[in-house]
This record gives structure tokens, sequence and C-alpha cells, in this order.
């Protein structure tokens, strides 16, 4: 059943304020399990003898921004957001509760799908990929979630500069750990778990 989890949803149940939300991101990204962005570390393509890190769009759980924001997929959205609510009701939600976590899981997903760039533009230039920012400079522009701060809890130095893939992304990324709801927060970061 559900209990291997049971230590890592009291963790998120535990998280009141948009800072803990903030640290407990930073925590699952040393141990690559953030599901709100990818982070890793490549090739700097100004400096192809040197490597720097980079943070990746993600945070959608269904195959892509499309799915959100056209109605062409209407049904998938709706059959997602049903397995939504199916998931936060085995996790322990009453069933109300599971409905109205879905609503806003889907709801933060869809602000998210709206500040993404499509896959496919992205992938027609892996250039797309390449934003070289200084830490300060990410932090200004992402003012709900530290860079600094990240780079701190994964034990390491700041870079010089890394790469915000998508700053469009980061920065809905980082406006919504302001303004959403603890409690939106929590239901999107059970339902990943």
């Amino acid at each position: 059943g559900i209990a291997p989890l049971r230590a890592e949803l009291a963790a998120i149940d535990a998280l009141q304020t948009p800072e803990a939300i903030e640290a407990h991101l930073h925590a699952l990204t040393a141990v690559g399990l953030n599901p709100v962005f990818g982070f890793g570390v490549d090739l700097d393509m100004d400096a192809r003898d040197s490597q720097i890190a980079y943070a990746f769009q993600g945070g959608l759980g269904l195959p892509d921004r499309n799915y959100y924001l056209d109605a062409e997929h209407a049904q998938a959205a709706l059959a997602y957001r049903t397995h939504v609510a199916h998931v936060l009701r085995l996790a322990g939600d009453s069933p109300a509760d599971a409905e109205r976590h879905a609503d806003a899981v889907l709801a933060l997903e869809r602000r998210l799908a709206n500040a993404s760039a499509p896959w496919d533009e992205l992938n027609d230039n892996v250039t797309n990929f390449y934003h070289p920012l200084t830490v300060p400079e990410a932090d200004a522009l992402t003012p709900g979630f530290r860079w600094s701060a990240l780079f701190q809890a994964l034990g390491v130095a700041e870079p010089e500069r890394f790469s915000l893939a998508t700053p469009a992304f980061h920065q809905a990324m980082g406006q919504a750990l302001s303004y959403e709801a603890p409690a939106t927060w929590r239901a999107y970061l059970r339902f990943h778990t």
C-alpha cells in the first residue's frame, strides 16, 4: 500500500509557508526528485571545454503544455483530473478533499503550462535551452525561488553562471511559490509523490 510513502507525505503535510515549500523543493532537487523542474549539468554552449548547470521546465503531469491549453485535448485533461483525484484519495484524502485538491493541482499545472515553451520549439534549436544568468540575476527573476539557496542545499559553491533554459517558466514558478496557497502546493506535491 502507501506505507513506504508515509514519511514523505507527512513531510509534505508539514509545509505551511512558501519558504518551507521552497526549501522542500531544494531538498528534492538535491536527490533528483523535484517534480517542478529538471536540473542537471551539461556542456556550456559558449565554452565547450567547460560545463554549467541547466534548469529545465517541468511540472506537468500531461505530456505537453498543449494538453492544458488546446480544446482538442480537453478529454485527456478531464481524464487526467479524474486520475489526480483518484491518486489523492489513495493517498488518504477524503473524496471531497480529493476533488477540491485535484482542481487546485490542475490549475497550478495549467499556470505552469501557460509559461512553458512548446517542446517542438525548444527541440528545433538546442540553443533555446541556453539562457545563462548569474545566481543573483536568477534570484531577481524568480523572487519566490532562491537559486542561491538551491546551490547551498546542493552543497556546492555558487557558479559564475548557469542556464535557466526557459526563463518565463521559472519566473512563473517563482510567482506561483509566492502567490499560490500552500495547500495547493501540498496537494501538488502529494500527487506527484
